[in-house]
Order: structure tokens, then C-alpha cells, then sequence
């Protein structure tokens, strides 16, 4: 596997796809963080740094460091997930109610809805998770809406920025 290029060697892709995951959280209600993480080196691939009042302790706990490629405590246990995906593609494949799309968790205080894309999907040689995240537990018909709207668009600059 070739090593991923740096957030410098990226160049202006990468600030589209940082531009972008900006222009998504300042534009949409319920969304306050994005996220996309790569599961099999438990590493933050790019991230939002917008900030709306109510997400302020979740950016912080999230994106502490000042490095925009390194991750805080928020973050820290979250390749934990990386088998998720295995087991819901095992089990739709089994039970035939195919593939996993995304997955939605409620959380008492928040929302977090990923999309696990193979590494044949993104062409990096790894699997990743792109997370959206809500700083508020309410409105997750408007939330899941939201992020559909917009993963599209973000996978497909994500796949550019590569």
C-alpha cells in the first residue's frame, strides 16, 4: 500500500475537501461536526473546524491539537468500530438485506451517523469511515436527510483529494 500523501501534498484538492466539510457544517442546521476517519490506521483523515455555539465541547473534545490531522481524546477509541462494517455486510449478505449504507447512533445527547466506504471506494488502499455528527439529540429525521444530501458530494472530493 502507498504511503497517504500529507495534508501539504494534497495541495489545493485537500483544501477543497476541508472547504467543503466547512461549508456543509455552516450551512446546515443540524449538522455540526464532519469527520472522516481511516479505520484500519485509527487515524483522522481531514475533519470540519467550523464551530456553531452548541458544538463548541464537542469540536474540543474531538480536534483538540492544533495539528488539523491529529485528534483528541473524543476520538481516541474510535477505530474500535472498524469491524462494524464486516459484520452488517456479513449479516445482510446472509439474511439478504444487503449492504450496509450507513449507520445512525443516538446518543443520549447527540447524534452520529457513518458511512463506511471500502477501500475500493476511496482508491487509499484502506477502509474509512465519513461521520457526521450532531451536538444535540433531537431532529434526526432533518439530520439523516442532511447527511444524505451531502455525502455524495463529499465522497466525491474525498476520493479527489487522494
Amino acid at each position: 500500500m502507498a504511503a497517504k500523501p500529507s495534508s501539504q501534498q494534497r495541495g489545493s484538492t485537500a483544501k477543497d475537501l476541508k472547504t467543503l466539510v466547512n461549508e456543509v457544517v455552516l450551512s446546515h442546521s443540524e449538522i455540526d461536526v464532519i469527520f472522516i476517519y481511516d479505520l484500519e490506521s485509527s487515524t483522522l483523515l481531514e475533519h470540519s473546524d467550523s464551530q456553531k455555539p452548541r458544538s463548541t465541547a464537542m469540536v474540543k473534545s474531538l480536534f483538540e491539537s492544533e495539528n488539523n490531522l491529529e485528534m483528541g481524546e473524543g476520538l481516541s477509541e474510535f477505530g474500535d468500530i472498524r469491524d462494524l462494517p464486516r459484520a452488517l455486510h456479513a449479516f445482510g449478505k446472509e439474511t439478504g438485506c444487503g449492504e450496509l449504507e450507513y449507520a445512525t447512533f443516538q446518543m443520549s445527547n447527540g447524534i452520529i451517523q457513518a458511512y463506511f466506504l471500502t477501500s475500493e471506494e476511496t482508491g487509499i488502499g484502506t477502509n474509512v469511515a465519513m461521520c457526521f455528527a450532531s451536538a444535540q439529540p433531537r431532529g434526526l429525521g432533518k439530520f439523516v436527510l442532511q447527511c444524505e444530501k451531502n455525502f455524495d458530494s463529499i465522497k466525491d472530493a474525498l476520493i479527489a483529494a487522494i
